[in-house]
């Protein structure tokens, strides 16, 4: 429960509209079924797309040792394929992994660090995170549109 009102908060930070955020985990479980119901299967572009957001992971995180950095791509594709699921995780090429028990270890993973640390120095994190993320700088969210469909041909927004 409190992990969805982190997320329908995010998305509210994020300009979403209150109408399609989610109340539950089964209307969100409902929603993601109709929507890959129709979604195109994924293209040349989507496939790299997916993959190079895997990899921006530890640049966005500021992790610049190459072992760690490598560490955090496994730990994402094995967490994002946890997530979406095998078949939808193949069609994007994602590295073939077992996830058995991955999202469970990451939850208890996550737990003793809240247990060992201090929960509200964690919520902190956790609220910077998405906040950096989001990308909501000091002047608020831009709801501006490109004036161009090519990005390089584009003015700044």
């Amino acid at each position: 429960k409190g992990v969805l009102a982190i997320w329908r908060y995010a998305g509210y930070l994020m300009g979403i509209p209150e109408s399609i955020l989610y109340t539950n985990g089964t209307e969100a479980a409902q929603t993601y079924k109709i929507g890959f119901m129709c979604e195109p299967p994924p293209d040349a572009d989507s496939i790299e797309m997916a993959n190079l957001l895997i990899h921006s992971i530890p640049a966005v995180a500021g992790i610049t040792n190459p072992v760690e950095k490598q560490r955090v791509i496994d730990l994402a594709y094995r967490l994002s394929r946890s997530l979406i699921g095998k078949k939808l995780a193949d069609s994007f090429e994602y590295p073939k992994t077992p996830t058995f028990g991955t999202l469970f270890l990451y939850r208890m993973k996550q737990r003793v660090k809240h247990w060992v640390s201090d929960s509200q120095l964690i919520r902190s994190d956790n609220f910077t995170q998405l906040l950096q993320i989001s990308v909501y700088d000091d002047f608020g969210l831009s709801y501006r549109l490109p004036d161009h469909v090519k990005a390089e041909e584009s003015s700044d927004w």
